[in-house]
């Protein structure tokens, strides 16, 4: 079986037809996108409607979760306030039915093909904090994310999230960790993949802001005792998406611009 995951499209329509015109070519039905698809960037509304009429699975990112709750219940969005006015002018941008889609969304997507079982999921704070430390990030490039947590830390911290009962985890319908082979996820907006002990974790670039020039997308193949990934690099018209986001004036501008063009 063959999958096309999506990453971090925040809004980047041209990003997102690209990929989706790759993946097309290819004739890959089974699409996931990680969440994120608004927020940030000029078009969730039009990105929306893409991933509602390819009949691509979502989920819910924490800018879906802005909309959905409103950028008042999340207190950090006010530094910088651009990034505050940047989800409310988000939602007001939205259809009475995208925001029921959104509202619809869930939080994590399993797999189990050929015995193979992988979670996917946008913002795993498990995987974030509990196996992997916390990041320091000092550049553009995921080398220089710098563990903070001590040795002692990071075990303490591990056998607690492979450990915690089925009530403390709901990304996944109350299911350890520990039950996934593959953990997938987006938020960072770059690739990297590691393992904690035998698991295999992947964190997808961002196919609309990525620490690069190009819109991308994960391909993913699942058969018996064989699983692989692949990430693919598509040009766009960057230039052209960022005239439309200064033409409009969006709110947290400055950011958006600095994220596509990676400087």
């Amino acid at each position: 079986m063959v999958y096309a995951l999506i990453g971090d499209v925040h809004g980047n329509l041209r990003a997102l037809e690209a990929v989706l015109e790759d993946i097309n070519k290819r004739g890959i039905k089974n699409i996931i996108s990680v969440g994120d698809v608004v927020g940030l960037g000029p078009h969730p509304s039009e990105c929306l409607d893409l991933i509602i009429k390819n009949n691509i699975r979502m989920i819910a990112g924490n800018a879906e979760e802005y909309i959905k709750f409103g950028a008042d219940a999340f207190f950090y969005l006010k530094n910088p306030q651009a990034r505050y006015d940047n989800a409310v002018w988000t939602k007001s941008q939205l259809r009475k039915d995208q925001l029921e889609f959104i509202n619809s969304l869930p939080h994590s997507i399993e797999i189990n093909e050929f015995g193979h079982n992988i979670g996917i999921c946008h913002f795993p704070i498990d995987v974030r904090y509990d196996y992997d430390g916390v990041w320091k990030y000092e550049g553009k490039h995921p080398r220089v994310f710098n563990k903070t947590n001590t040795r002692k830390d990071k075990r303490f911290k591990i056998d607690n999230a492979l450990s915690r009962n089925a009530n403390e985890d709901p990304l996944f319908g109350g299911k350890k960790l520990s039950s996934f082979d593959v953990l997938i996820y987006g938020h960072y907006h770059f690739y990297r993949e590691h393992k904690l002990f035998r698991r295999k974790l992947i964190s997808l670039n961002g196919t609309g802001v990525g620490i690069h020039k190009y819109a991308t997308y994960q391909l993913m193949i699942i058969k018996k005792n064989y699983f692989y990934t692949n990430t693919r690099y598509i040009p766009y018209d960057y230039e052209s998406e960022i005239e439309e986001a200064k033409r409009i004036n969006q709110p947290n501008l400055e950011t958006y611009i600095k994220y596509i063009t990676c400087e």
